[in-house]
């Protein structure tokens, strides 16, 4: 009886001391995976910066960027964080004498480990799985969209004073601007090689429409001088003038493949 007595004893200090271990471990677990998690993203978002400035993205688009990045990111934090919560939690045990006591109170050496075993095993079913199924998808997506961000044409940034190249072909001056609404606008076409032409207007508004670049002008002029005969020039008037631009990969194209690799 007595024996029985001891060993229902000895079970119960076990289990409890196994529970205490498992909170001693999972806390820690959880903040390390938050800050070597919150370290890597930062420094990937430093790195990324100059890719995903410029290209007028929208922000859900930047951070679907972010979440896709973030599996290989987790990939790398979670064996950090496992082994930074093994280090904490059997190193604040044995700072405290927790441990020694366990040991005084029967609990075997074996006994005080399995929690951080068992907690390993559990981990390392959880990194296989993830590594195995989601890991390949999110990169591949991730690979994706990062190859569609490189091909967006940066968005048209209009100042007022400067002059406007981002448009192949054209160059644009405006003296004013708010909003889409423009000011003294200056158009130089040189699309071709043997008619310069060069328009004149008061004010226009701009709107991109797909990859279409669309400017509608009001009270101007326009002039075309042919280059190889300097005495063919001509003058046009008008009150209201529109001018379709395509631009190609002006919006963000967004491909699907089955392809991995």
């Amino acid at each position: 009886m007595k024996r029985l007595y001891r060993k229902i004893i000895s079970f119960c200090g076990a289990w409890i001391g196994a529970r205490y271990i498992y909170r001693e471990l999972i806390f820690p677990f959880l903040f390390s995976i938050s800050v070597v998690t919150f370290v890597l993203l930062t420094n990937f978002l430093f790195k990324s910066v100059d890719r995903l400035l410029g290209k007028g993205l929208q922000i859900s688009v930047i951070f679907e960027f972010l979440y896709l990045n973030l599996a290989w990111i987790i990939a790398m934090s979670i064996p950090m964080a496992v082994l930074v919560a093994a280090l904490m939690a059997y190193g604040r045990l044995a700072e405290d004498n927790e441990i020694t006591a366990m040991r005084a109170s029967g609990i075997s050496f074996t006994t005080i480990l399995g929690p951080g075993i068992i907690f390993g095993i559990l981990i390392s079913i959880f990194m296989m799985y993830f590594h195995n199924n989601i890991l390949p998808e999110f990169n591949h997506k991730a690979r994706l969209l990062a190859g569609d961000i490189y091909r967006k044409r940066p968005g048209l940034n209009i100042e007022p004073g400067y002059f406007m190249d981002e448009i192949p072909d054209y160059s644009i001056y405006v003296k004013e601007r708010v909003g889409d609404s423009l000011r003294k606008l200056t158009i130089y076409n040189k699309d071709s090689q043997s008619v310069q032409t060069t328009i004149y207007a008061d004010s226009g508004y701009l709107k991109v429409d797909g990859n279409t670049v669309l400017f509608t002008l009001f009270s101007g002029e326009i002039h075309e001088l042919d280059l190889e005969n300097l005495e063919d020039y001509r003058r046009t008037d008008f009150e209201k003038h529109r001018i379709a631009i395509p631009v190609d990969n002006l919006m963000l194209e967004r491909r699907e493949s089955a392809r991995r690799g």
